[in-house]
């Protein structure tokens, strides 16, 4: 590694994912999972200092939930350190997915240099408390129909939907929270819902793109113990796919449009998701459902060929590099559509966008 023009040995067992001026950090955010609104949970990222001169390391803004700690505050040239993150879901006042951007500033006598630490989670209410007899007079949510199918969707048509849902429990039914997307809006719905009654989920549906099927999950966040979280859906046919995916499609695409790319091919099985790093990286953390084909193996091109070329394959490695040229190597070999997600798993990550290990 050269910086300032000198080469700087990597310490060892230190592997890079983010920098920050001449901080390095070995993750690029903080993925907290599933945490009981009752629960602290805590991370951390390891840094070093892979400069000439002392850094220090300022967290900029306050947030309620978080606690956070830098050790040491102060980084010599070549030490080591951490930020420690913690989660502290009490101070939550929402359920669901969450990301928060912390944001650092990394200090040396010759400049500063800023950067975005993304934390997230999903806040989950805790039931463990409810007795026997808690749990029997419980509320219940239950929809008429949880797919509304609109079949043919015409591009940027707003289209009303309403899911009835109604409590056939015994204690109040309390909507915690409805998950907002970028294709639709939540136009109202009432947060209490008495034992007995009906209830509606009023939804806007809007769409800019062209794909030739829609699937939009949405999630309902309620206090049934039994179902705390209930996926209600909207389905539909759209417009022929635009140049972008017509056969021998080549192209580089954002993080945001493979994340919808991949939420409307969920489940299908000519669509697949190729991650390229190596199986370490992979083993780490990795797109939901991605297939690992190691770029440094010695029979890529071999794997490679004997794969399905009708298919049509997202492909993405750490930032985009190993990708590209793996789908160059694809288009040379007559794959019909493939796709290079810029900025790779970082880019992904940055966004917020969700990651399994």
């Amino acid at each position: 590694m050269r910086v300032n023009g000198k080469v700087i040995p990597t310490p060892g067992k230190f592997r890079t994912k983010y920098r920050i001026g001449n901080l390095y950090l070995d993750k690029r955010s903080i993925t907290f999972g599933k945490i009981k609104d009752t629960e602290l949970r805590i991370d951390s990222i390891n840094t070093w200092n892979a400069g000439i001169e002392s850094l220090e390391i300022i967290i900029e803004n306050e947030i309620p939930y978080l606690l956070i700690a830098t050790e040491p505050s102060i980084l010599k040239p070549q030490e080591k350190g951490k930020i420690i993150i913690a989660v502290n879901a009490p101070q939550i006042d929402k359920y669901g997915n969450i990301k928060t951007d912390i944001k650092v500033v990394v200090v040396t006598k010759s400049n500063k240099v800023y950067g975005n630490i993304p934390v997230i989670a999903t806040i989950e209410e805790d039931f463990s408390h409810l007795t026997e007899k808690d749990l029997a007079n419980a509320p219940i949510i239950k929809f008429k129909e949880k797919n509304i199918n609109l079949g043919l969707i015409e591009k940027d048509k707003k289209i009303n939907c309403e899911f009835i849902f109604y409590n056939p429990g015994k204690r109040d039914l309390i909507i915690r929270n409805i998950q907002q997307g970028r294709d639709y809006t939540i136009v109202d719905f009432n947060k209490e819902v008495k034992p007995g009654d009906s209830e509606k989920i009023e939804i806007v549906f809007q769409t800019n793109s062209n794909f030739e099927r829609y699937k939009k999950n949405i999630a309902v966040i309620s206090n049934d113990p039994k179902n705390p979280v209930t996926y209600i859906t909207i389905t539909g046919k759209g417009q022929k796919k635009s140049t972008e995916h017509k056969k021998t499609g080549y192209e580089n695409i954002p993080p945001e449009k493979a994340f919808t790319l991949i939420e409307e091919y969920h489940g299908d099985d000519k669509f697949v998701i190729l991650d390229v790093r190596t199986p370490v990286e992979f083993g780490e953390q990795h797109l939901k459902n991605a297939v690992n084909l190691d770029f440094n193996s010695n029979d890529l091109k071999k794997i490679i060929s004997i794969l399905d070329k009708k298919k049509f394959y997202l492909i993405y490695s750490e930032n985009g590099k190993r990708s590209g040229e793996t789908v160059e190597l694809m288009k040379k070999l007559g794959f019909d559509r493939t796709l290079n997600m810029e900025e790779g798993i970082i880019g992904w990550e940055k966004r917020g966008y969700p990651l399994v290990k």
